[in-house]
């Protein structure tokens, strides 16, 4: 398998890990090496704008015909997964460049990527992403892009499984090349389980549609010369759709990046030391996705997570879901960790003052030093 980085910025995280994926598996195809894989929640998500493939893995190296004698034992030491490790996204809002920047200073410069949204208030909107690339271009970031599968009205996705909308996700890569983020990794059609979503999987057929239209789309924008996207998939964690999140998988050929949210959602009436037990064994939540992740070779992610009102039915000013997420995100060793801070749910504007306070201690600038590091 090979991914590229996403987008042009500094981090290179997803193409490092991607490379141990490579070496794991061709070990593996020698019976040499048990193969494991990096790990990888539900959000307020409509998208908020201005309104990349996978191949087979490498053919298994020739066998020696002469097997050399097995080196010594080594004693492999063990290491505990350290918060410094969890490569941090952030979604500030439409074209926050200067919000994440802010937030990027508090915690010293350890944010690598900045989310943003395609608008869905019509085909020319969601495949014209210029005022997207105008707002982040110079950042220090690289993009993760939520991509709508369908505008607001006029499109469903029965018709975009039988290919009526694959030329306006073709205009779609090749603006997005022309514009400079043509290795942006895209979130596609995010939460299906969500019915305010035009996409929303309300049957078995839907279903089908969902994962040939997703199909199509990846295909489609894979084949635009000088693209290098990573494709994400987040099935959502809300558990409102009469299909189970296995059943909406576009497939290991068009998904590179299996997604997970993590929203304290449905917590207020519970203790905040069980808040973030009560996200992890949702369906489609965390526990589900690491393990889905691994079982299909991919790479994990939260795509989402953070903090919810307690007038919103969420957990409220919450340090210890803030630690919960974080310390299960370095202990799986996702490929990106991207924190909601945007509308009512922002966790930087004052509004959860505890549960900020929690985050920059735990990753902000003396994390690591002694006596750093806590986030409750």
């Amino acid at each position: 398998m090979s991914l590229r980085t996403v987008g042009s910025g500094r981090s290179g995280r997803v193409r490092r890990t991607a490379t141990v994926l490579v070496l794991v598996l061709a070990a593996a195809a020698l019976g040499a090496a048990v193969y494991t894989v990096v790990g990888a929640g539900s959000g307020p998500v409509t998208a908020a704008g201005s309104g990349g493939g996978t191949g087979a893995p490498h053919a298994s190296p020739t066998v020696p015909a002469t097997t050399p004698a097995p080196a010594a034992p080594t004693t492999t030491p063990t290491t505990t997964p350290s918060l410094a490790d969890v490569p941090l996204g952030i979604y500030a809002g439409p074209g926050a460049a200067a919000g994440a920047e802010a937030v990027n200073d508090a915690l010293g410069g350890r944010i690598s990527y900045a989310m943003d949204f395609l608008p869905q208030t019509s085909w020319t909107d969601l495949t014209d992403p210029t005022w997207l690339a105008s707002s982040w271009a110079g950042s220090p970031f690289d993009l993760v892009l939520g991509v709508p599968m369908l505008p607001d009205q006029g499109a469903t996705l029965s018709q975009g499984a039988q290919g009526a909308y694959d030329a306006e996700f073709t205009q779609l890569a090749q603006r997005l090349v022309a514009d400079g983020l043509g290795g942006a990794d895209l979130l596609i059609g995010w939460q299906p389980d969500d019915a305010g979503t035009p996409w929303y999987v309300d049957s078995a057929a839907a279903g089908t549609w969902y994962v040939q239209y997703w199909d199509r789309i990846a295909a489609a924008m894979k084949a635009v010369p000088g693209a290098s996207f990573v494709f994400e998939w987040d099935p959502g964690d809300s558990g409102s759709s009469p299909v189970r999140p296995a059943a909406m998988y576009p497939g290991n050929a068009a998904v590179d990046v299996v997604g997970t949210d993590a929203f304290d959602t449905m917590s207020h009436t519970l203790p905040q030391t069980q808040q973030w037990a009560n996200v992890l064994g949702r369906t489609g939540g965390p526990t589900w996705a690491a393990t889905f992740a691994s079982q299909h070779h991919r790479l994990l992610a939260v795509a989402m997570w953070g903090v919810v009102p307690a007038a919103a039915g969420g957990g409220g000013d919450t340090p210890a879901f803030v630690s919960g997420v974080l310390d299960w995100a370095a202990g799986q060793g996702v490929a990106m960790c991207v924190l909601w801070d945007y509308g009512s749910w922002a966790i930087s504007d004052g509004s959860f003052p505890s549960a900020y306070s929690g985050l920059v201690a735990a990753v902000g600038p003396g994390a690591n030093a002694p006596g750093g590091g806590s986030a409750s």
